[in-house]
C-alpha cells in the first residue's frame, strides 16, 4: 500500500476515535415502579485515573432511594451513612439525603481502576417507593480524577429541550387530547401502588391546576406525568392520553420541576413578569448563608451591625437603609419544592404575618422589618428549625 494511503487512513482512524464517542441526554428521568433504572454510556479518555462519581440530583427525598452502579458491578445505596459519599454544602449542613433540598451535589468515591478508559456504563436505579414519591432526576453528573478534575469533556452532554416536545404516541389524536382533559380532571385515584393504599376523593385538577397550567409552566416531560399518572393507578393508555392533553397546552413554560418557584435573583427584574413564578433558578442559589448578607444590606460598611442588631431585636433595629426588595436578594435556602405539603402551611403562616404587617402596622420602616421578618421566618420553617 503505498505510503500516503496508509497515512490517510491513519489520519481517518484517529480522527473518529477523537470525536466519536457516547453522548448523553439530560437530565436523566429515572420514574416508575420498584426497580426502574436507565443506564447510560460514556467514553472516558485517556486521562488521569478516575477515583470518583459527582452527582446534581433532584428528589434524594429519602434515604436509600436511588442507587448506582458502574459498568455493571453491584449498586451502592445512596444516603447520608453510605461509605465514601460525600454531600455538598450548604446541603450537608441542613440534612442531606432527605433534608428540605430537592437537589443534592454528591461525590461518590469508586474503588480503583473501576472506570477504564474507553466505554463505560452508569446505571441510576429507583429503589422503591415511599408511598410519596415515584422516582427522581439526575440533572448532572462527570467522572472526577485525584484533584477532583471532570473526566468527561462538555461534549458529553446534551440538554433536552421542552420546547421541542410533542404528545406521545400512540394516543396523540384530538379525541385523545380530549379525553386526557377529562380524566386529568375527573379520573378517580388510589393514594400510591403501596398495598392497601387508600382511594382518593381528589382528582389530578385539586392537586395541581384545574386545567393544568403548572405542569406546561414548569415542563413536566411526557415520562415524569405518565410515571406520576401509573403512580396513582391509572393505566398505560390513560396517562398517555393525560400526557397529550398537557403536552397540547399553549401556556409560556420558563420553569422546570427543579427550579425552586419564586426563587430570588438580582435579574428577576428583567425577566416578564409571567417569568418571575419560575424564579432565578438553581444558579441562583448561594452557597453559604452568609453570603446573602451583602444583598439583604447593600451597604456594606453598615451590613454586619445591621445584622446584628436585627438578630437581636428584628423588631426594633435600625432601619436597614438601602435594603433592596426580597425578590432581588439570592438565598442559599430553596423556596420549598413544588408539591410540598409543607409549603401551603408555610404559605398560611407568611400571609397572615404579612397581613399583620400591613395592616396593624404603619409606615415603610416598619414594613422592611416585617419584610425581613418573613425572610426570616421562611429560612427557620424551609430549613426545620423552627
Amino acid at each position: 500500500m503505498p505510503l500516503g494511503s496508509l497515512l490517510k487512513i491513519m489520519v481517518f482512524t484517529l480522527s473518529w476515535g477523537v470525536s466519536a464517542h457516547a453522548t448523553v441526554q439530560l437530565p436523566i428521568e429515572v420514574m416508575g415502579p420498584t426497580g426502574t433504572s436507565s443506564t447510560v454510556t460514556v467514553t472516558v479518555p485517556s486521562v488521569a485515573p478516575v477515583t470518583s462519581l459527582w452527582m446534581k440530583v433532584h428528589g434524594t427525598s429519602y434515604a436509600g432511594k436511588m442507587s448506582v452502579s458502574i459498568n455493571g458491578g453491584a449498586f451502592t445505596s445512596l444516603s447520608n451513612s453510605t461509605m465514601g459519599l460525600t454531600i455538598a454544602d450548604p446541603e450537608r449542613s441542613y440534612g442531606g439525603i432527605g433534608s428540605n433540598y430537592a437537589v443534592i451535589e454528591m461525590t461518590l468515591a469508586l474503588p480503583a481502576n473501576s472506570v477504564p478508559v474507553g466505554t463505560n456504563t452508569i446505571t441510576f436505579q429507583f429503589n422503591g417507593t415511599d408511598g410519596n414519591s415515584d422516582g427522581f432526576r439526575v440533572l448532572e453528573f462527570n467522572f472526577l480524577d485525584g484533584t477532583g478534575t471532570s473526566v468527561l469533556p462538555p461534549s458529553t452532554f446534551t440538554y433536552d429541550d421542552p420546547n421541542t416536545w410533542t404528545a406521545p404516541a400512540p394516543l396523540n389524536t384530538p379525541s385523545d387530547i380530549a379525553a386526557g382533559k377529562v380524566l386529568y380532571q375527573t379520573a378517580t385515584l388510589i393514594q400510591s401502588p403501596l398495598s392497601g393504599a387508600p382511594t382518593l376523593t381528589a382528582h389530578c385538577a385539586d392537586c395541581h391546576t384545574l386545567d393544568g397550567h403548572d405542569l406546561k409552566y414548569f415542563n413536566y416531560s411526557n415520562l415524569s406525568i405518565m410515571a406520576r399518572a401509573k403512580f396513582h393507578g391509572l393505566t398505560d393508555a390513560q396517562a398517555n392520553q393525560i400526557a397529550s392533553y398537557i403536552r397540547s397546552l399553549t401556556f409560556v413554560n420558563p420553569g422546570r420541576p427543579w427550579n425552586p418557584p419564586y426563587q430570588p435573583a438580582t435579574n428577576i427584574d428583567t425577566l416578564p413578569v409571567s417569568s418571575w413564578a419560575a424564579g432565578g433558578g438553581l444558579d441562583a442559589l448561594l452557597p453559604r448563608d452568609s453570603a446573602a448578607l451583602n444583598y439583604v444590606f447593600p451597604q456594606r460598611h453598615l451590613a454586619q451591625r445591621q445584622f446584628d442588631q436585627h438578630l437581636a431585636d428584628p423588631q426594633h433595629a435600625d432601619d436597614a437603609d438601602g435594603i433592596s426588595a426580597p425578590r432581588l436578594e439570592p438565598l442559599a435556602a430553596p423556596h420549598p419544592p413544588q408539591g410540598r405539603a409543607h409549603r401551603r402551611r408555610l404559605g398560611h403562616e407568611l400571609h397572615q404575618l404579612q397581613r399583620q404587617s400591613l395592616l396593624q402596622r404603619g409606615g415603610d420602616r416598619h414594613r422592611r422589618h416585617h419584610h425581613a421578618e418573613l425572610r426570616r421566618l421562611y429560612l427557620h420553617q424551609q430549613l426545620g428549625r423552627a
